[in-house]
């Protein structure tokens, strides 16, 4: 919503339809990233083979959920996006031989695009769990636990502040963190299926187009 209000904003408040298909093309665009960090990552752990790095950004890029997701104005390509960056972060920090030179601005960037990608979508939590056990491995591993707890306090308080505010703010003004079991959402379950003898040339007729409305409402 955020995005597409910007959107809205750079171009001088469009019509609604011009609006959304430029933010769609925004969300198919920067869902390109889960293909560009994979390649990326490919080539951090098998430098030199090409190869084995076009194959991986073909995979993502012709996944059907990629393709048909692509298309439509949502947000889960969005949250792949902000999710693939701090994957990278974190698979660039484990290859490291040696601790980075500037540790708590790489937390600060990786707990940043994980609080984006749970702004954008509640799923998003798991990067954090992610970077945060990520960050406790590796301070484990070097024997700095001193510096593994500020790098996790960094991370997480980037992340609590750009993506946990929302859900804080649910908690304080609806009483939930997220809204779970809409009577919008829980109506759906309850419908039947369709009958299928009913349907031409793959059309619902107008009595079951009619039931449905009733059933939701509308």
């Amino acid at each position: 919503y955020y995005a597409s209000a910007g959107i809205g904003r750079l171009l001088g408040q469009p019509y609604a339809v011009t609006q959304i298909a430029w933010t769609r093309m925004f969300g198919s665009g920067f869902g390109l990233l889960a293909a560009v960090v994979a390649v990326a990552l490919v080539l951090r752990v098998d430098p030199g083979n090409l190869r084995r790095a076009f194959l991986a950004g073909l995979l993502l890029l012709f996944l059907p959920v990629q393709l048909y997701m692509s298309a439509m104005l949502n947000e889960e390509l969005v949250a792949a996006g902000f999710i693939s960056l701090a994957l990278f972060g974190l698979v660039w920090e484990l290859s490291r031989d040696a601790p980075p030179s500037h540790p708590l601005l790489s937390a600060a960037g990786i707990g940043l695009a994980g609080g984006l990608a749970l702004l954008t979508k509640l799923s998003g939590a798991l990067v954090i769990c992610v970077s945060v056990a990520t960050f406790a491995a590796v301070a484990w591993r070097r024997g700095a636990l001193g510096a593994g707890v500020a790098r996790i306090t960094v991370a997480g308080a980037l992340a609590l502040a750009s993506g946990g505010w929302y859900f804080a703010h649910n908690w304080f003004v609806y009483g939930y963190l997220y809204p779970f079991a809409l009577e919008a959402h829980e109506v759906m379950f309850t419908m039947p299926p369709l009958d299928t003898s009913a349907l031409a040339g793959g059309v619902a007729s107008e009595a079951e187009c009619e039931a449905l409305c009733a059933r939701c409402g509308l």
